[in-house]
Formats: C-alpha cells, structure tokens, sequence
C-alpha cells in the first residue's frame, strides 16, 4: 500500500487532496517541504460548492465517579478558549462562530478560508444507510493500483471502483 491520501500529500506524492479542516494538523508535518494553501469545493450547477459536517461526541456516564467534574471538562472543550487553543495546535476548531472567526485564527491565510467555508455552509446530507466510512475506506483501497502506478485510470478501471462501492451505498442500515 502506497499510503493513505493524507499520508501522500504531506510527503508531496499527491498535488491535490480534499480533506476537511482537520488536514491542518498536517502543517507541521509538511513544514517547509512545499507551500500548500486551502481552497473551497469547486462549484457545482446550483452555485454552491457544497458543504459537510461532522460530530465528535462529549459523554459523562451515568457510572462516572465524579459527574460534575467531568461535566466542567465537557464545558470546557466545548468552550471558546478551548476551541482557539485547538486551532492554535492545529486542527478542527468545531462550529462555532467566536472560535473559526477568532482574530488569533485568522491570522493563519488558511483558517480564512475555513471561516467563509463555515459562514456559507450548507445543511447537511447524509448516506441513507450510514455506511459513508465503509464507502469511503473501500475507495482508498480500491485507489491503491492507481496511486502505485500499476493500474491507469482507464474506463474500465473507474467502472469497477463506482460498482464495487454503488454495492456498498445499495446494502441495508448496519
């Protein structure tokens, strides 16, 4: 395996790689090898270049020794301070507003650009049978000859990829 597509466009074999605000994290990794920059979707027939969301869950369980502690934690990741620092260390910041807007973020030309992305999000959509990772891991595998150089992106070979993972998005909810 040649690698998964963000461990190939940190080390400058991809030119290209989509990926949400989390690839940020990558700039340290990638340091001085090469200047890379943030763009949007490109924009489809109705406009717009679409929009994605994503949900990290906070939890304090029922069994938790000490609840009320663990709650002020929860309120604290979930909080302003915390979301800048996050973005300050790299990374997703979340969705609010006073944290992907925050004048110590912006200086970054990168969270710019992730700033007009969030303010003209669109509302999301999501694979009717929840199997969005199934699909998405299954490409990167399926991608591999490619990326390797063993296979060209001939019509056939795309052909396979779209039926292998059209199987996926056809199966019923897990």
């Amino acid at each position: 395996m040649v690698g998964s597509d963000r461990d190939m466009w940190a080390t400058g074999t991809l030119g290209l790689f989509q990926g949400g605000t989390s690839v940020s994290v990558l700039d340290s990794t990638i340091g001085d090898k090469f200047e890379w920059m943030a763009v949007g979707n490109a924009v489809g027939p109705g406009g717009v270049g679409g929009s994605d969301y994503e949900v990290d869950a906070y939890c304090v369980t029922t069994t938790s020794e000490h609840p009320n502690e663990a709650f002020e934690w929860v309120q604290y990741l979930c909080s302003q301070e915390s979301g800048v620092l996050l973005g300050i260390i790299g990374g997703t910041v979340g969705g609010r507003p006073d944290v992907y807007g925050s004048e110590e973020l912006l200086k970054v030309p990168y969270r710019q650009v992730f700033k007009e992305i969030m303010d003209n999000a669109q509302d999301s959509r999501i694979t009717s049978n929840w199997r969005q990772e199934e699909a998405e891991k299954a490409f990167t595998q399926l991608t591999q000859p490619l990326w390797a150089g063993n296979e060209q992106p001939t019509e056939a070979f795309v052909d396979s990829i779209a039926s292998q993972i059209q199987d996926i998005m056809d199966q019923p909810r897990p």
